[in-house]
């Protein structure tokens, strides 16, 4: 006959199966599965772009959306319930990304999650010809970049109550130590963070749209942008910089004013040189102010970029205006070019 006879109350040997509330991961154990994370989808990058190189240094600024895509698979998935709320990093580190009630997210929300998450980081240094876009664009890219991204890092960082960024918030999401399941306990957002937040992105704002606007003005921003439409309209180059200022030798104890050019090159690395020359050509010939100038650096940068894998190569040429005319007439070897300094 079994014994029905309940334990005393208190009785250390009476276990309790009860859901214990989840408890918020370490911010230093989420950094690491971040990192983990990253190197992952860099080695997954790495091994699909190699086998292809050629053909993805065509893409542009298009292979992003490529690593985009691939990302998406990767965190989307793992982070929803179809991953059990946990990528490799989160697994190594114990971590899950669960609702309120301690539950994995389905994987629409999941979705919302990584977008607000990864947009911010994709479009980070997307080589967006400057020259041909909108300066709307421009703005929606920096509130992008610096106000999605920016508040999500530091609501992860400071937000010590729930470690909820941008992208936890709109999904409803925590990210919490894998081995306590339960309901999430957690203290209310600190109000101030959302005045600290506004702040300075409102004074940013002001600040990108007088400075643009008094640059458009004054000084010489209209002429270099005349010579970054020019340089971006050749066929081939994705976007460009252009920057002028001093360069002081320390052999020679002098200083010579210099001109440079920075353009991204869709195509194979394998002639660059000739494409700088192609560059400088079109300057000397449209722009009499280059002239003006002790030296005329040209660069060039070419290879992939997914976001989560690149691989390019820069290489540059820095001669005086008449050197480059003397270089364009009777193109140098590579031993000549490697004479210059120029790798």
């Amino acid at each position: 006959m079994t014994d029905l006879t309940p334990f005393p109350a208190g009785d250390p040997s009476v276990r309790v199966d009860s859901p214990q509330p989840g408890q918020i991961g370490a911010l230093s154990h989420r950094l690491i599965a971040f990192f983990i994370d990253a190197i992952i989808l860099f080695v997954t990058g790495t091994a699909i772009a190699l086998p292809f190189s050629s053909t993805f240094s065509r893409l542009g600024l298009w292979g992003r959306l490529i690593g985009f895509c691939i990302a998406l698979f990767y965190l989307a998935t793992f982070n929803s319930e179809l991953g059990a709320g946990q990528t490799g990093g989160k697994q190594l580190m114990r971590l899950r990304v669960v609702d309120s009630q301690g539950r994995t997210i389905s994987f629409g929300k999941s979705l919302v999650r990584y977008s607000i998450l990864a947009i911010p980081v994709f479009l980070n240094r997307l080589p967006v010809p400057i020259g041909r876009a909108p300066g709307i664009i421009t703005f929606f890219l920096s509130v992008a970049i610096f106000g999605i991204g920016g508040a999500t890092l530091y609501l992860v960082l400071f937000n010590r109550n729930t470690r909820q960024g941008l992208h936890d918030l709109a999904a409803g999401s925590y990210v919490v130590e894998a081995d306590i399941s339960g309901p999430v306990r957690v203290r209310p957002i600190w109000k101030p963070h959302w005045v600290i937040l506004a702040l300075p992105l409102l004074v940013s704002g002001i600040f990108v749209t007088v400075t643009y606007n008094w640059l458009g003005q004054n000084g010489s921003f209209p002429e270099i942008m005349q010579d970054i439409r020019l340089i971006e309209g050749v066929d081939g180059v994705e976007t460009s910089s252009v920057m002028t200022g001093t360069q002081h030798f320390a052999s020679s104890d002098e200083s010579k004013t210099i001109f440079t050019i920075n353009a991204v090159w869709r195509g194979p690395c394998h002639e660059e040189r000739s494409h700088a020359g192609h560059i400088a050509e079109l300057l000397l010939q449209r722009d009499q102010r280059i002239e003006e100038y002790d030296l005329l650096q040209i660069g060039v940068t070419c290879g992939y970029d997914l976001g989560i894998a690149s691989h390019q190569i820069s290489r540059s040429i820095t001669l005086s205006p008449s050197e480059w005319q003397t270089y364009l007439d009777n193109p140098m070897t590579s031993d000549d070019d490697a004479a210059l300094g120029n790798p």
